[in-house]
């Protein structure tokens, strides 16, 4: 304070009041923009949990923005419109104005401004006008080792288990299906890594890279190297998520449409899934007396390795 005080008066002393006034403004500004959270010192961009005033009542959403020069895209979320996306949206001189599509509710158009570290507007439909405020929600700085350490080493450990698997068991048998309802276990593959395109994809933001396996026409070692790719892909994803980015909500197309989920949880969904298929083909393999990876104490050796080799460096 006593540093401020000083400056201020040799300030006044050269340029004259006036001029006094303006560093005093320009100052407080700086520092105004300082205890900002980083994202929101010069735009919006990020993750907000909103307030709906309807009526009486009140409602909970989320936005995500991402601001790109003057525009603005992101997604929206609420339980009356569920999950949409933006368009034409637009940041002009701390003004936001955006129209959110929706796939089962009709299009809203939202006006809003920053009002110290709340955004404040509103929602308008065709017949309603609905006012709101939200706050950007603030990632904490952990401490001590990261949990994605251990989330990809889980990963990592269920991959290791489906390329032993698909190794294991003889190509003769890739045609097997336990009942005619089910996939055969060549199919059963093609499926694990179908679902790792997808479901990585949404984590990195990305198109999903891959267009279905035709595992009818795909031999057993076609089938391995489809695997460790697909596996070296979405170890991407994996690697390179952080504390921050993994709470960060996506859309996720879920059995109950499209919903906003967590980045992480997605991958958990992902690692489960991998668990589910690797408990199936066990059981196809013991069907055909061809003991599964994980009980077979020789073949646990070669985990390793087998690991190694269908990781790729990017």
């Amino acid at each position: 304070m006593q540093l401020v005080i000083c400056v201020s008066l040799i300030i006044s002393t050269i340029v004259g009041s006036s001029r006094l006034q303006a560093a005093t403004s320009l100052f407080q500004e700086r520092r105004a923009g300082q205890e900002r959270p980083a994202e929101m010192a010069d735009n919006i961009s990020g993750e907000w949990s909103v307030t709906l005033f309807v009526g009486k009542q009140t409602a909970p959403a989320t936005f995500i923005f991402k601001v790109d020069g003057e525009k603005v895209t992101g997604a929206v979320y609420s339980a009356h419109t569920g999950a949409g996306t933006i368009r034409e949206g637009s940041w002009v001189k701390g003004k936001l104005v955006a129209t959110l599509e929706f796939s089962s509710h009709e299009s809203v158009v939202i006006n809003a401004t920053l009002r110290g570290d709340k955004l404040v507007g509103d929602f308008r439909s065709e017949d309603m006008v609905v006012k709101f405020e939200g706050t950007v929600n603030k990632q904490e700085t952990p401490t001590g080792p990261s949990p994605m350490l251990w989330d990809k080493r889980l990963y990592d450990g269920g991959t290791m288990m489906l390329l032993l698997s698909a190794e294991k068991m003889p190509e003769e048998f890739y045609s097997f299906k336990p009942t005619d309802a089910l996939l055969s276990f060549g199919q059963a593959l093609g499926d694990v890594a179908d679902w790792q395109y997808k479901n990585c994809s949404v984590v990195l933001a990305e198109t999903n890279p891959k267009t279905k396996i035709d595992v009818s026409k795909a031999s057993k070692a076609d089938l391995i190297a489809a695997l460790k790719d697909a596996f070296a892909y979405c170890g991407k994803a994996y690697a390179g998520m952080t504390e921050a980015s993994a709470v960060q909500s996506v859309t996720f197309s879920s059995l109950a449409g499209p919903m906003l989920m967590p980045r992480r949880s997605v991958l958990d969904i992902n690692t489960g899934l991998n668990s589910l298929h690797y408990g199936n083909l066990m059981i196809y393999m013991r069907l055909k007396n061809v003991v599964p990876p994980s009980s077979d104490p020789e073949i646990l050796k070669k985990g390793p390795e087998s690991l190694k080799s269908g990781q790729k460096k990017n």
